[in-house]
């Protein structure tokens, strides 16, 4: 499989979901991906897998030298405050990435800087999901530095189900009053205050 992923000069997309694979296997199956002749894979779906600290350097490695990436997903990927920052390490190396979704994994303001950090140093995302994360002050803080800044690209941010309170709900909503290229806000499931609508009143 691995020989087939490196010698492809056609293949654009990878999905690996739900597949039971030993850390050793998911580190090849990654180097491959990386390691591809082409350079033409630009999409890789790795939902719903449980990657560990040794995973989480491979798909580092598979962001940093994957040459045309453009979306990676890690939807319900076990992910928490170290994997993460082995992630975003590879992350703050790309040039190539608009596309994350990090829904449905555990990770604390620690885990949320290292990625902001991470995206502060690309400015390339323009898709960030990232559902059922718990944001209160310290996290909203963190996410509207990014949003906030002029060369922020971001068209699509997803919050659903982040647990969102009303202080954390202000420091975002006054960051996106600023974020000229947003297209989509998804704050579902959470318990919004009636002062958003004067907040998104006032959105480009």
């Amino acid at each position: 499989m691995c020989d087939t992923i490196i010698a492809s000069t056609s293949l654009k997309s990878i999905e690996i979901t739900k597949c039971r694979l030993r850390h050793k296997q998911l580190q090849l199956i990654c180097c491959a991906i990386a390691d591809n002749i082409n350079g033409s894979i630009e999409e890789v779906f790795l939902n719903e897998m449980r990657i560990n600290n040794s995973g989480a350097e491979a798909v580092s490695y598979l962001i940093t030298q994957s040459a045309k990436l453009t979306s990676l997903h890690l939807k319900d990927a076990g992910l928490d405050c170290d994997t993460l920052l082995e992630i975003s390490k590879g992350i703050s190396k790309n040039s190539t990435l608009e596309y994350l979704d990090l829904r449905h994994n555990i990770f604390d303001k620690n885990g949320l800087k290292a990625l902001i950090m991470a995206l502060k140093s690309s400015m390339c995302i323009k898709h960030l999901y990232m559902e059922s994360m718990n944001i209160h002050i310290a996290e909203a803080k963190l996410l509207s530095e990014l949003i906030a800044r002029d060369d922020c690209l971001i068209e699509e941010l997803e919050l659903s189900e982040a647990d969102i309170d009303i202080e954390a709900l202000d420091e975002i909503m006054a960051a996106l009053v600023k974020a000229d290229n947003l297209r989509r806000l998804s704050l579902s499931k959470n318990e919004l205050d009636v002062s958003i609508c004067d907040h998104l009143s006032l959105m480009p």
